[in-house]
């Protein structure tokens, strides 16, 4: 599988304002935390929400899954700067969206962003997320990148660069392997060896795919292992953010990820899950796509 796409097809763009992450399922405490994580983004990241320029493009989407109730995508674009922008994946569970919070705090520095939606969404399941198989897992992977792959046709910038989390940062670490176009990554809590990852992350997202899809030989999913897709010519312009002590993403799988692409500069963290060293990592991300986007 080499992510052969085909041109996404726009069917609006609208401008928006900044919406508030929804964080929680439950209204009281949903109200409470997002307030509390727009004031810091507010007053500690200096993102001024009001100010935030955001065109939001639906688009046809020509790779679909069997979760999916149409083929009909958004995202966002953090309108800033001509000259470069990032594309972002999210994570692939729910709680505090990292897309939406790099690509406020890229647009507040400068840099415009794509904050693109997960290819799984609550809002859009046509079937109970419980049938999952490996073929589906391949799917959704295939509409993460093939979507990201026709968003750079369409992007105004001159210069594109990559950036996700978690399950997003394998995405990303396959995206830029593979178009040369993406000329800049940042691969923040990433991993490779897909069955041992799935096998030992104690990440709840992680564990019911492990439930339904049981023991994974390597070469059922080689055609989206991102170990599969490295390209070590282009790491100088690659920055890893890895943890200590990660048990959604497990340390050894950052390890084999960051050797398979030549051992690129490397930045750790304490945890997966420490918000307050998310916060701190934000300029590091900055200042990496300041410097090779230029």
């Amino acid at each position: 599988m080499r992510f052969e796409y085909k041109p996404l097809i726009p069917i609006c763009r609208n401008d928006v304002n900044y919406a508030p992450q929804r964080i929680s399922s439950k209204p009281w405490w949903n109200s409470f935390v997002t307030s509390i994580a727009t004031g810091i983004e507010r007053f500690i990241l200096n993102i001024n929400h009001s100010q935030l320029d955001i065109e939001e493009t639906q688009y046809v989407c020509h790779h679909e899954h069997r979760f999916s109730r149409d083929n009909i995508s958004r995202v966002k674009h953090y309108r800033v700067s001509d000259k470069k922008a990032v594309i972002i994946f999210p994570q692939g569970g729910n709680g505090y969206n990292f897309a939406q919070l790099a690509a406020c705090y890229l647009a507040a520095n400068g840099i415009s962003a794509y904050e693109l939606q997960r290819p799984i969404r609550e809002d859009n399941l046509a079937e109970p997320f419980d049938n999952l198989d490996i073929l589906s897992v391949k799917e959704i992977f295939a509409k993460a990148i093939t979507e990201a792959r026709g968003l750079v046709d369409i992007a105004n910038e001159e210069n594109i660069g990559v950036a996700g989390i978690s399950l997003g940062a394998l995405y990303s670490s396959i995206l830029y392997g593979i178009d040369d176009r993406v000329t800049s990554a940042c691969i923040v809590l990433g991993g490779g060896g897909i069955p041992a990852l799935i096998k030992t992350s104690k990440a709840k997202f992680m564990q019911d795919i492990a439930a339904r899809l049981g023991d994974i030989k390597p070469e059922e999913v080689a055609d989206i292992e991102p170990l599969n897709y490295t390209n070590p010519d282009k790491s100088k312009n690659m920055l890893m953010i890895n943890a200590m002590f990660d048990e959604h993403i497990p340390q050894e799988q950052g390890r084999l990820l960051w050797e398979a692409w030549g051992k690129p500069r490397q930045y750790l963290v304490r945890k997966h899950t420490s918000y307050s060293e998310g916060f701190t990592v934000l300029p590091m991300i900055v200042e990496h796509f300041n410097q090779t986007l230029a």
